[in-house]
């Protein structure tokens, strides 16, 4: 488990005239035991600071961090795998197995077990048949799996994962983000990810967290931000075409309706229900219109809209 109490760090920037910059401010976070939790926000948010903070590559200016109830040590760091910078983590002139072994030994982990090792997690991320390639000819989807082979090969309880996706392919996001359940649901792994794809937050993340300006501002599950931030917006179905006297009348009886073709046997009116009350009035209307109408549906806000509210986007 993680636990982050009232967390901040400051930053001095400038040389004559220093100005303190606050990158994480008084940040409350607890991630439980084997969670996937997904860390959201814009560029400058406090997203990669805070995960430097957890792995103790940098100290908070104030605040405490606590792994596994207790406070952070030099042996907290022996249960942290952490990929920060994908594959700028890992060294493009060594092969694929010696960063694995040159990574286990920096980390005091490397014994008789760690070739074997090594070699099922190269096996697991499908790079067994690379494994004397140099880093540097890999693609980059391969290169970030190396990164995080190089971070599971001390085999941590907890990993911190900074932008896993960043620069890949489809088919590489893909693979990226099947392992990334597997760790926390089948080997037991409590991972924090930051991330600008939406997708991928949506997909893996058992609770999302929003930062922006350093302060977390929601932390939930997607089905509670969808329930939160749930629209008055129908869309209705509409077979056939239509007339411009007809688009001219419904827009004046109800203003803001947007309506677009989907084909040629088909239209959509778009009904914005916060701008009047009784969406069976405007149903009436297209009923003695004779416009036939196949489907009603009530749309249903994605994270992309909710985070762009949170974080002033829109």
């Amino acid at each position: 488990m993680i636990r982050l109490s009232n967390i901040t760090k400051i930053y001095s920037t400038g040389f004559l005239n220093k100005k303190n910059l606050t990158a994480v401010d008084n940040l409350n976070l607890e991630i439980e035991e084997e969670e996937i939790f997904t860390l959201l926000g814009p560029n400058g948010a406090g997203k990669t600071t805070t995960i430097k903070m957890i792995c103790g590559l940098i100290k908070p200016t104030s605040g405490k961090i606590y792994i596994n109830g207790n406070k952070f040590n030099k042996n907290s760091k022996k249960l942290i795998g952490a990929v920060l910078e994908g594959s700028r983590n890992v060294y493009w002139n060594l092969s694929v197995l010696e960063n694995l072994f040159y990574f286990a030994r920096i980390h005091n982990c490397y014994d008789e077990s760690t070739p074997k090792y090594a070699q099922n997690l190269l096996k697991q991320f499908d790079l067994y048949e690379k494994k004397s390639t140099p880093v540097g000819k890999l693609s980059r989807g391969m290169q970030q799996k190396v990164a995080l082979c190089c971070a599971l090969i001390k085999n941590p309880s907890i990993l911190l994962i900074d932008e896993p996706t960043l620069g890949l392919d489809v088919a590489s996001s893909k693979k990226i983000k099947e392992m990334i359940i597997n760790f926390s649901k089948k080997e037991g792994k409590t991972i924090l990810l930051t991330t600008h794809d939406m997708k991928l937050s949506s997909e893996v993340s058992d609770r999302i967290g929003i930062i922006n300006k350093g302060r977390l501002i929601r932390i939930g599950k997607l089905e509670e931000f969808k329930k939160d931030f749930q629209r008055s917006v129908y869309k209705i179905h509409c077979e056939g075409s239509y007339e411009t006297d007809f688009i001219l009348s419904l827009q004046k009886k109800f203003p803001n309706i947007n309506i677009k073709t989907e084909n040629q046997d088909t239209f959509l009116i778009q009904v914005h229900m916060s701008e009047f009350s009784n969406l069976y009035e405007i149903l009436n209307f297209l009923k003695n219109n004779h416009i036939v109408f196949s489907s009603i549906e009530k749309e249903q806000p994605d994270l992309e809209d909710i985070f762009l509210k949170l974080t002033g986007g829109m």
